[in-house]
C-alpha cells in the first residue's frame, strides 16, 4: 500500500453544511460536512451525545458503514452510503461506497461562496495523483501498441536490408523488443510516476547540456538533439492545449513559472522513454527508426491526453474560466507581416531576460536591425542551441526587498536573514563572553548603570557631532564614542549589557560597510552619518534588522544603490542626497517618519537614474543585436548562394540578379524573418526556379508573377531604379532566349563566407580544449550578473552582463550608467576568467543590511576558527594544530632524518601554580622565534608549556641555545620579580616515527622526577651565562625506541595496504529525545596494522586516496551490496584537490552512468577546502556531481581549514564540526568554566551553520554527557562511540 492509498485522490473542498448520519442500528446523529471530494468527506459532530459515544468509542473504529443525508443546493434531498475510515474525537472521515457525482456537484455549488480555502498541500498531491493516473490510462495503451509496431517495423527493415549482417541485426533487435516488452513498458511507466522530479531533473540536465554544446561528444549531442526536436514538434502541435495546462499548473504551484514547459508536457513522456530504449539503439539509423515509430504511434495521438488533463484541473476549479486569448498565446501566434522599420522592442520574461528586436531603418540602403520573433519561438530555440541572442535591461537593484515590486531574487536570502539578528547577537555575545573570561570577576566592582535619560542625552550629543567626524579616517569604536559623550563620563557608571549588545551590533555593521568594496567612498560618507540614528532605531525595536519593510533599511539600500562603486551622481543629485542624509542626522529622534519622507525623495532620484540606465542598455543591446544579425545574415546568404551557384555554369541573368541587389534583399529577409520563414524560402526559390528554367526550359515559369516580386524586393534595398531596370532587361532576355538554348551562361564565382562560430571553434580546437572548464562556466552565467573586472593591478571595477550572442560567441558588459564597458568573444572572456581578471560577484546586489549581517557572521566564524587552532594571547598554534602540522612535516621529509621535540615549562620556584602574564608570554615567543629555523614548528600547549619541533642535525646544541636564551629572559631585570624557573625536556626520533603526540608525552614526562634548579640559582648573576645552565646530565633527553621508528612505513602509496573501518551515524530528530539510528555509515581507511585514520601528506597522496576510494566503493557496491541497502548514505572522505581538475569528477560521473555506483547513496566529506584553486570551477564540478545525485559534507567546519568565504559558495548539503570542538566537550576532566566556554563556542559554530541553512554533523561524540550537549545545541547528526564503536570490516 503506498502512502497515498488512504488519502482522497481528488481535491478537498471546504464547506460547512448540515447533515444527518444514520448508523446500521438506526441511530441518528446531527453533524456538519466540513470538507468533501469525489471520493469521500470529513464530518464533525454537533455534540458529545451518548449515542455518538456509543457509536464511536474513544478508539478508532474502521469499516463501519453509515448513511448520510443532506439537502442540496436546489433543496433536493441526497442520501449517500459511506465507510468510516478514521475517527477522532468529535469528527470522522468517510469514504464513499460508490460515486455520487450529483450529490458532490451539489455540494460544489453550495461551497462556491463559502470563502474557505482547501488544504493546499494535500489537494495538490491529490490532483497530481489523479493526473498521473489519467496519464497511465491514456499513455499506457498507446505505449503498449508502440512495442508491437516497433517490432513489426524492425522486421520490415530486416527484409529491406542490403546485406545479411544488417538483416540479422534488425531481426535480433526485433526479438529483443518482443522478449522485453513488459519490462520496457514497466520501466517507462515508472519514470512517469514522479513528473515533478522528472521535470526538475530535465531542466538541470538541459541547462548542463546547453552549457556543453561546443565541447561534447558528437554522438551524445545527436542523442540529445533527436529527443529535443521531437519534444519541440509536439509542443508546437499541442500548443493550444499545453499553454492553458501550463497556466493551470502554475496556479496550482506545480512546476517552474519561469520556464515555458509544462510538468506534464511532451518532455515528460520523451524523457521517460529515451533512457529505457537507449539499450536498443545500436546506431543513428536505429535511433531514428525507434523515435519515428514512437512519434507516429504515441506522440501524435496525445490530443485526448492534454484535453483530459485540462478537464481534470477545470473540474477541480483550477482556472475554470481561463480565456487563453487573453494570455500570451495571442502574442505567440502573431505573424510578423510589417516590413516597415520599428524601434527596439524589449520582451522581458520572468527571469528578466530581454529579447531585443529591431526593424530596418527607413533608409533602405542600410541593414542594421534584428529580426522580430515571438518570445515562444525564441524560448524554444534557445532551449535547443541558443538560437537567439539574449539581453537583460532591468536596472540594477531593481528587486530590493521592501520594494513594492520585490522579486523572488532576494526572497530566499531574506528568509535566511530574518532570523539572523538573534543568531548574530548570540554569536557576538559569545565573543564578548570569551573576551571577558580572562578577567578576574573578584576584581571587578559592580557599577551603577546610566539612566535611560542620561543615555539618550549622550546619544543626542554624539549624533549632533557626527557631521564633524572625518569618516575617511577610521574612527574609534562606537562604544568608546558613546561612552565619551555620556554625562559626566567617568569610571563610576556603566552602560547596561543590553545596550552594549546593540552598540556592538551597530558598530560591526557599519565597520563592515566601511570595508564594502561595492560602495563608493562618497556613499560610505553618507551612510556612516546614519550610525547613531540606526542605533536609536535598534534600541527601540530589536527586530529592526529583520523588518524587510523598514523605511530605515530602505533608505540605506537606496543610498547604497545611488552610490554604488562606478556610478556617477550629477552635482545636483549629489547635493540632494547630502541634504537628505543631513536632514536625518540632524532631525531624527525616535519617529521614523523622517525616513519615510526621505525614502520618497530617494526613490525619485533612483527612478530617474534607472530610466537612463534602461535606455542606455536598450541602445547597447540593439546595436549589438543588429551587428550580430548582420554578421549572421552575411554568413547565411553567402552560404546559400554558394550552395546554388559557386563554380557552376548558371544563367548570366541569375548572376546579374544576385549581384545587383538580390543578395542584399536576402540579407534583409534573413534579418526580418529568419532562415526558417516562408519569406526566406521564397526569396531563395526565385534563384532556384531561374536556374532550373535555364537547365530545362520546359519547366513552366510565369514571368508576370516572378518579375513583380523581384522588382518589389529590389526596391527595398536600392535607392534608385537603375539596378532594377538592369535586372529586368537581363531576365526578359533570359526568359525569351532560354527555350531556344541561346541564353547566356557563365561560371559563377564563390562569394566570400564570413567565419562561423563553429569554424572559429574548429580552427581554435586546441584553445577550446585548454579553456574548456572556463568556457563551460561562462555559459552558465545568468544574464544580469555583475562581475569584477581587474583592468590593472590596482584598478578593479564592476560591470554587468547584458547581452549574449547566439552560440555564446560574444558578450557585452555595461557599467552602472548602462554604457558599454567592453565586448568580448568567448575565448577572450575565458582567458580573462582563467587569469583571474574577471570573476562573477554573485552577492553584488545583496542588500547592504544582508551584506552586513553576513560580514558579521564571517567575522565571528573567522575569530572562532582562528581560536580553535591558536593561543589568543600569543598567536601561537595550539597542541591540536601543532600535531597536525608536525605529522605533515614528518610525512613530507626524509624518513631517516633526525628530529627533535623540546618541551618547555615555566615554574615558580616555590610552587607549580603559575599563570604567565601576557607580556611575558609574548617575550617567550619572540625569544623562541629568534632561534627559529626553516623546519621549526612552535606551539603553546598550555598556559606554562611550549613545544618546539625541529629537524636538526645537532639537536643538543639547539637545546642548549634555547635553554640559555630562556634563562637569560628570566634574568632580565623586569622579570626577576616573577621568580621564575624554566625546565626543558627533549624527545628525539626520526621523521619516519610520525607520532608527535608520543613525542610530547615522553618529553614532558622526562623531567618530572629530576631535581629542580632553584630560580635563584638560575637567576644569579655571573659573568658567563652558561655557568647558570642546568647541568647537561640533568637535562633529560628521551630517544624513542628505534623499533617504533620502523613502525611507520616509508612505502609508496601504491604499496600501502589499507584496512576499512566504519562507524554509524545517527540523526537527532526535532524532538531532542528521539534518535533515528544508523542513517549513515562513515567509512574510513587506515594502513593495515594501524587503527588511526590515514592522513595523506601531500596533493599526490590525497588524489591517490580519492581514486582508491572510488575503486573501493565500486567493489563494495558490487560485492557487498548489503552495505548500501542498510543506510541512507555511505560517507567517505574526498580531498579538495579533487575539485582542482576534471579527472576525479569524470570518474565519478562515469561510475554513476555505468551503474557501478549509485550516486544517491554516496556522501563525500570534503576536507581541506582551503586547497581549492579556483572556486568557480570547483563549484561547477561539484554541481556536476550533485546533478548525478552525489552529496557533499564540508569537513573541519569551524577551523581555518574551511574558510568562511567558501562556505556560502560551495554547494554542500551539510557540515561536519571540526573535531577540536567536540573533543573539548567530551573531556570529562576539564574545569566547569572551561566546559561552559567550550559549549558556548560550539553553540556559535552550530548557529553559524544553521544561519547558512546547513545540517550539522558532530563526530567524536564519545560520552553520554557529550551526546546530551549535542542534543541541547540542536546538532542534527551525531557519530561516536556513544552511538557505536568503530568496526573493522574484513572484506
Amino acid at each position: 500500500m503506498n502512502k497515498y492509498s488512504e488519502r482522497r485522490s481528488s481535491l478537498r473542498r471546504p464547506i460547512h453544511h448540515d447533515a444527518v448520519m444514520t448508523t446500521e442500528d438506526g441511530d441518528t446523529l446531527n453533524c456538519v460536512i466540513a470538507d468533501f471530494c469525489l471520493d469521500g468527506m470529513f464530518i464533525k459532530f454537533m455534540s458529545e451525545s451518548s449515542i455518538r459515544q456509543a457509536v464511536f468509542p474513544d478508539i478508532e473504529e474502521r469499516n463501519l458503514v453509515i448513511e448520510l443525508s443532506f439537502t442540496g443546493d436546489q433543496g433536493q434531498a441526497y442520501s449517500i452510503n459511506a465507510e468510516v475510515v478514521h475517527h477522532i474525537q468529535g469528527a470522522c472521515g468517510l469514504r464513499f461506497i460508490k460515486r455520487y457525482d450529483q450529490a458532490v456537484q451539489s455540494l460544489v455549488n453550495l461551497s462556491v461562496n463559502t470563502g474557505l480555502s482547501a488544504d493546499h498541500s494535500l489537494s495538490v498531491q491529490s490532483i497530481l495523483s489523479e493526473c498521473i493516473q489519467y496519464i497511465h490510462t491514456i499513455f499506457g495503451p498507446l505505449l503498449e501498441d508502440f512495442w508491437g509496431a516497433l517490432e513489426e517495423e524492425l522486421r520490415s527493415e530486416a527484409v529491406k536490408a542490403n546485406n545479411d549482417q544488417a538483416a540479422n541485426a534488425y531481426m535480433a533487435l526485433a526479438e529483443k523488443v518482443k522478449q522485453g516488452q513488459s519490462r520496457l513498458q514497466k520501466s517507462v511507466m515508472q519514470a512517469v510516476d514522479d513528473p515533478v522530479a522528472a521535470f526538475t531533473s530535465l531542466l538541470e540536465k538541459r541547462k548542463a547540456m546547453n552549457g556543453r554544446l561546443s565541447v561534447i561528444d558528437k554522438h551524445e549531442f545527436e542523442d540529445w538533439l533527436v529527443s529535443r526536436v521531437l519534444v519541440m514538434r509536439c509542443e508546437a502541435d499541442y500548443q493550444s492545449l499545453l499553454m492553458p495546462l501550463k497556466l493551470r499548473l502554475d496556479a496550482l504551484g506545480v512546476g517552474d513559472k519561469r520556464h515555458h514547459q509544462s510538468v506534464f508536457g511532451p518532455a515528460l513522456l520523451v524523457s521517460s522513454f529515451q533512457p529505457v530504449v537507449q539499450a536498443l539503439i545500436v546506431d543513428s539509423a536505429t535511433e531514428k527508426l525507434i523515435f519515428r515509430v514512437f512519434e507516429h504511434k504515441v506522440m501524435i495521438l496525445l490530443n485526448g491526453l492534454y484535453e483530459g488533463l485540462n478537464a481534470i484541473l477545470i473540474r477541480h476549479n483550477i482556472l475554470p474560466k481561463l480565456n487563453i486569448k487573453q494570455t500570451r498565446m495571442a502574442k505567440l501566434k502573431r505573424k510578423n507581416t510589417d516590413i516597415e522599420p520599428k524601434k527596439v522592442v524589449s520582451s522581458i520574461d520572468q527571469q528578466g531576460r530581454l529579447s531585443s528586436t529591431t526593424k530596418a531603418p527607413s533608409n533602405h540602403g542600410n541593414i542594421t536591425a534584428g529580426a522580430e520573433s515571438s518570445s515562444s519561438a525564441s524560448d524554444n530555440v534557445n532551449e535547443l542551441i541558443n538560437q537567439q541572442s539574449q539581453a537583460f535591461t532591468l536596472p540594477p537593484f531593481s528587486s530590493m526587498p521592501g520594494d513594492s515590486a520585490s522579486a523572488t531574487t532576494f526572497s530566499e536570502n531574506q528568509q535566511v536573514a530574518q532570523s539572523a539578528l538573534s543568531n548574530i547577537s548570540n554569536l557576538l555575545r559569545s565573543l564578548r563572553g570569551q573576551d571577558s573570561s580572562n578577567i578576574d570577576a573578584s576584581t571587578v566592582e559592580a557599577k551603577e548603570t546610566y539612566s535611560p535619560f542620561e543615555f539618550e542625552e549622550g546619544l543626542a550629543v554624539l549624533q549632533a557631532s557626527s557631521s564633524d567626524i572625518d569618516w575617511n579616517e577610521a574612527p574609534r569604536r562606537l562604544i568608546e564614542r558613546v561612552q565619551d559623550h555620556l554625562p559626566d563620563a567617568d569610571d563610576e557608571k556603566a552602560i547596561d549589557e543590553g545596550k552594549k549588545a546593540a552598540i556592538d551590533v551597530v558598530d560591526r555593521f557599519f565597520l563592515s560597510m566601511r570595508s564594502n568594496p561595492r560602495i563608493s567612498s562618497e556613499a560610505k560618507q553618507y551612510l556612516l552619518k546614519l550610525e547613531v540614528p540606526v542605533l536609536k532605531v535598534l534600541l527601540k525595536d530589536e527586530r529592526f534588522f529583520e523588518d524587510q519593510q523598514s523605511s530605515v533599511r530602505a533608505v540605506m539600500n537606496r543610498i547604497a544603490q545611488l552610490g554604488a562603486k562606478g556610478s556617477k551622481l550629477n552635482p545636483a543629485n549629489r547635493e540632494k542626497v547630502s541634504d537628505l542624509v543631513h536632514k536625518i542626522a540632524e532631525g531624527f529622534e525616535h519617529d521614523t517618519a523622517i525616513f519615510d519622507s526621505v525614502l520618497t525623495e530617494l526613490d525619485e532620484l533612483l527612478e530617474r537614474q534607472n530610466n537612463l540606465y534602461v535606455k542606455n542598455v536598450e541602445r547597447v543591446a540593439a546595436a549589438a543585436e543588429g551587428t550580430h544579425k548582420v554578421e549572421e545574415a552575411s554568413l547565411a546568404v553567402a552560404t546559400a548562394i554558394n550552395k546554388r551557384i559557386a563554380h557552376k555554369f548558371v544563367p548570366s541573368a541569375v548572376v546579374t540578379l544576385i549581384n545587383e541587389g538580390w543578395k542584399e534583399y536576402l540579407s534583409l529577409t534573413f534579418i526580418k524573418f529568419g532562415d526558417i520563414s516562408e519569406q526566406w524560402q521564397e526569396a531563395l526559390s526565385v534563384i532556384d526556379r531561374l536556374i532550373a528554367y535555364g537547365d530545362d526550359p520546359r519547366i513552366p515559369i510565369d514571368i508576370k508573377v516572378i518579375l513583380p516580386k523581384i522588382q518589389e524586393g529590389l526596391k527595398l534595398v536600392s535607392g534608385n531604379n537603375e539596378a532594377s531596370l538592369k535586372v529586368r532587361d537581363a531576365l526578359k532576355a533570359f526568359i525569351h532566349n532560354a527555350p531556344k538554348g541561346m541564353h547566356l551562361s557563365e561560371q559563377a564565382q564563390q562569394h566570400s563566407v564570413p567565419e562561423s562560430e563553429d569554424d572559429h571553434i574548429q580552427r581554435n580546437i586546441h584553445t577550446s580544449q585548454a579553456l574548456k572548464n572556463w568556457i563551460l562556466n561562462i555559459k552558465t552565467i545568468p544574464l544580469g550578473s555583475w562581475l569584477t573586472f581587474q583592468k590593472t593591478e590596482n584598478d578593479t571595477s564592476y560591470m554587468r552582463l547584458v547581452w549574449v550572442a547566439k552560440g555564446f560567441s560574444k558578450f557585452v558588459f555595461v557599467n552602472h550608467q548602462g554604457r558599454k564597458v567592453i565586448e568580448l568573444g568567448l575565448f577572450k572572456l575565458a582567458n580573462y576568467f582563467k587569469d583571474g581578471r574577471i570573476a562573477v560577484d554573485s552577492a553584488y546586489e545583496l542588500p547592504i543590511v544582508n551584506q552586513g549581517l553576513d560580514d558579521m557572521v564571517k567575522d565571528v566564524y573567522d575569530k572562532i576558527a582562528y581560536e580553535s587552532s591558536h593561543d589568543v594571547k600569543t598567536g601561537l598554534i595550539n597542541k591540536t594544530e601543532f600535531c597536525r602540522q608536525v605529522r605533515l612535516l614528518m610525512k613530507q621529509g626524509k624518513r631517516t632524518s633526525e628530529c627533535s621535540l623540546l618541551f618547555i615549562r615555566f615554574r615558580y620556584s616555590e610552587s607549580d601554580d603559575l599563570v604567565l602574564t601576557g607580556s611575558f608570554a609574548k617575550q617567550v615567543v619572540k625569544t623562541l622565534e629568534d632561534l627559529s629555523s626553516t623546519d621549526m614548528i612552535l606551539a603553546r600547549v598550555s598556559d606554562v608549556d611550549f613545544v618546539i619541533f625541529n629537524v636538526v642535525e645537532e639537536s643538543a646544541n639547539y637545546r642548549l641555545k634555547t635553554q640559555e636564551a630562556l634563562i637569560g629572559l628570566c634574568q632580565q631585570p623586569e622579570n626577576l620579580v616573577l621568580n621564575l624557573m624554566v625546565v626543558i625536556g627533549e624527545s628525539r626520533a626520526h621523521l619516519g616515527f610520525n607520532n608527535p603526540d608520543s613525542m610530547i608525552k615522553h618529553a614532558s614526562e622526562a623531567f618530572s622526577d629530576i631535581p629542580e634548579i632553584a630560580a635563584e640559582d638560575q637567576n644569579k648573576e655571573t659573568e658567563n651565562l652558561s655557568d647558570a645552565l642546568v647541568p647537561k646530565a640533568v637535562t633529560p633527553v628521551v630517544v624513542l625506541d628505534k623499533a617504533a621508528n620502523a613502525e611507520a612505513s616509508a612505502q609508496e602509496f601504491d604499496s600501502l595496504v589499507f584496512q576499512i573501518w566504519g562507524q554509524r551515524v545517527s540523526e537527532i530528530q526535532r524532538d531532542e529525545t528521539v534518535m533515528k539510528e544508523s542513517v549513515h555509515l562513515n567509512l574510513f581507511s587506515a594502513v593495515q596494522g594501524d587503527n588511526e585514520t590515514y592522513s595523506p601528506e601531500n596533493e599526490e597522496c590525497s588524489l591517490q586516496l580519492d581514486k582508491w576510494w572510488i575503486k573501493t566503493l565500486i567493489e563494495l557496491q558490487k560485492n557487498q551490496a548489503q552495505l548500501f541497502t542498510g543506510f541512507e548514505k555511505i560517507r567517505v572522505q574526498l580531498s579538495a584537490y579533487a575539485l582542482n581538475s576534471d579527472e576525479i569528477i569524470e570518474q565519478l560521473i562515469a561510475a554513476s552512468h555505468s551503474g557501478e555506483l549509485t550516486a544517491s547513496d554516496i556522501c563525500f566529506d570534503l576536507y581541506d577546502c582551503f586547497q581549492i584553486q579556483d572556486i568557480e570551477l570547483s563549484v561547477m564540478r561539484m554541481n556536476k556531481l550533485k546533478n548525478m545525485a552525489y552529496s557533499f559534507c564540508l569537513d573541519h567546519f569551524g577551523s581555518e581549514r574551511s574558510p568562511f568565504s567558501y562556505l556560502k559558495l560551495l554547494p554542500i548539503d551539510m557540515i561536519k564540526i571540526d573535531d577540536a570542538f567536540i573533543s573539548a566537550l567530551s573531556n570529562e576532566e576539564g574545569k566547569e568554566e572551561d566546559e561552559d566556554e567550550d559549549e558556548v563556542v560550539t553553540d556559535s559554530i552550530v548557529e553559524i551553520a544553521h544561519y547558512l541553512g546547513k545540517k550539522v554533523l558532530a563526530t567524536g561524540v564519545d560520552s553520554a554527557v557529550c551526546l546530551q550537549k549535542m542534543k541541547h545545541l540542536k546538532v542534527d547528526y551525531v557519530q561516536g562511540s556513544t552511538i557505536e564503536e568503530s568496526t573493522k570490516y574484513d572484506f
